[in-house]
């Protein structure tokens, strides 16, 4: 009897082939078991489907060589950093007026070489309105050089004035620099790019996504947001450049809610260094090392803080390790407002532990979000928190999107990284860890206001949820460390 396979079985065979190779390299990359089982059941259980998503967004064979320059700088300016550091005669003094956090501050500084600097003066930006106006106006006040980072760079009113202000500057003589995300800039049209560079804002695009270089890079995005003027003032948060803080969302219906941070003083200095050193990846352009970008300023008032950068150029998961270590640290409260929350198993667990041992843990989540499956991941984690005792809250005021972190009134963190998977290994991010009493408490008031635009999330109630909705959430966490 002849046997001759139709073509559908020769095409099913050779993808359980190549599906199953990729499986092995899988397993042979030594991700942490969670994510390498995500990908085992999303190639074995989505014919197709699974191959293309892991090859777009799961393979990172040229992860080492996309970022190697990269790294070189980065020690660089770890070195630079460490070396002024040294030199300060004052750090064990500042260890000592937040010595409750010691720790936190130490493995902030070994696993990150974060310094501690203490003459900083901080303005908390509490919406998209005063970020704007602070933003802009510090721009039209730039003397020498401009230095620009966004994840996204949305066209419309904001947009337009800042190119304004830009432009009006680089044609004065200031040196400006524009560095936007290829993947969260998309639809950054190449007529507003022209106009910059036509002016002679030097731009570039951070890791440019086309065709020939999907599979490679889109996995890799800079999801930081930096503003250096002058490098005397600095600013860093989780607002993008966009009109939805300002306006509602025509997809959400709603208006979005997030919290920025006005750095002037020594830290300005590692937001500098920081923007330089990605600069660099892009451009080859190296200028870490001129003095013109890293001007003595006196500040008297104090406020000690750490400039955290974070991202796949290093092997340190720098966000993950200091939050990890600011709740285990906490004695009275961990306070938390995140618009992706999706913890791994260490920050779960240290949120649960936390709770058990009597820290009041309060965590306010968005009631409406921009990404459906991510909503459900995170809701598959508020069973085993509420039982914890956590206290879960959900935004109903808009589409929350801070990422704020407040540890016993005393530490607070402010940037660009989500409470997630992403951030804690794939973005680019950059944070500020702030040890003030007196700054804890402006953000407290923040998180306290936000707390009364939310509905609380009561154990019993969440447990009568139906089947479809669990479902969808177990489904949804299958996927989280893919996300």
């Amino acid at each position: 009897m002849n046997f001759e396979p139709d073509f559908r079985t020769i095409i099913t065979i050779g993808y359980y082939l190549v599906a199953i190779t990729t499986v092995i390299y899988v397993i042979l990359d030594n991700r942490p078991p969670l994510k390498t089982l995500s990908w085992i059941l999303v190639l074995l259980l989505l014919p197709i489907f699974g191959l293309i998503f892991y090859f777009y967004f799961g393979h990172n064979f040229k992860k080492e060589r996309l970022f190697e320059g990269k790294k070189q700088l980065d020690l660089a300016r770890i070195r630079r950093i460490t070396e002024e550091q040294a030199l300060d005669k004052q750090f064990h003094k500042k260890l000592t007026s937040a010595a409750s956090k010691e720790k936190v501050m130490k493995l902030i500084m070994r696993n990150n070489k974060s310094r501690l600097t203490s003459q900083n003066s901080l303005e908390l930006l509490p919406n998209g309105s005063s970020t704007f106006q602070s933003i802009l106006d510090s721009l039209k006040n730039a003397k020498h050089h401009i230095h620009f980072e966004y994840y996204i760079f949305e066209e419309g009113k904001v947009a337009s004035e800042i190119k304004s202000i830009l432009i009006s500057k680089a044609k004065e003589g200031v040196v400006v620099r524009f560095i936007y995300d290829s993947v969260g800039s998309w639809d950054l049209s190449s007529s507003f790019i022209q106009e910059l560079e036509d002016a002679g804002v030097k731009v570039q695009e951070f890791m440019r996504v086309r065709f020939h270089t999907f599979t490679s890079k889109i996995n890799y995005r800079n999801h930081r947001k930096i503003v250096v003027v002058d490098g005397v003032t600095g600013f860093i948060g989780g607002i993008n450049i966009s009109d939805k803080y300002l306006e509602n969302d025509p997809e959400l219906g709603v208006s979005w809610h997030d919290t920025h941070l006005k750095i002037e003083g020594e830290a300005v200095k590692d937001l500098q260094l920081i923007f330089l050193t990605d600069w660099y990846f892009l451009s080859d352009e190296e200028i870490i090392n001129e003095e013109q970008y890293f001007p003595q300023v006196k500040i008297e008032i104090n406020n000690l803080i750490q400039v955290l950068a974070s991202g796949p150029d290093t092997d340190y998961k720098g966000v993950m390790k200091a939050y990890f270590s600011a709740i285990t640290s906490a004695e009275k409260s961990v306070h938390i407002i995140s618009p992706y929350f999706i913890p791994n198993e260490s920050v779960l667990t240290a949120l649960k532990s936390a709770a058990l041992g009597g820290v009041e843990v309060k965590i306010i989540l968005p009631g409406k979000s921009d990404s459906r499956i991510v909503q459900y991941s995170s809701q598959s984690y508020f069973e085993e928190l509420l039982e914890a005792g956590v206290q879960i809250f959900q935004y109903e005021k808009g589409f929350i999107h801070s990422k704020i972190l407040v540890i016993d009134d005393l530490l607070s963190s402010i940037g660009s990284a989500n409470m997630d998977f992403r951030s804690f290994e794939q973005n680019l991010e950059v944070n500020a860890i702030i040890y003030s009493e007196s700054f804890a408490e402006k953000v407290d008031i923040i998180f306290t206001e936000d707390l009364s635009f939310s509905k609380e999330i009561h154990l019993s109630h969440w447990q009568l949820r139906n089947r479809r909705h669990r479902l969808l959430e177990s489904l949804s966490r299958l996927l989280a460390p893919l996300l």
